[in-house]
């Protein structure tokens, strides 16, 4: 794995630390639809998520 790899990667999770913030604030509070939600603002983190993802 190079140097690039891992910047690459911990950009891509950044982008997806607000979206994330807001999904838990959102489930905390037991709103519907956040699975809609989920897809909208960030489908690569709603997929990632699943329990069937590929890891």
């Amino acid at each position: 794995m190079s140097i690039d790899d891992v910047q690459r990667d911990v950009q891509n999770r950044l982008k997806f630390v607000p979206t994330r913030l807001l999904l838990d604030e959102l489930s905390r509070r037991g709103r519907e639809g956040t699975d809609e939600l989920a897809h909208g603002l960030a489908p690569e983190w709603e997929q990632s998520q699943r329990p069937d993802a590929a890891r």
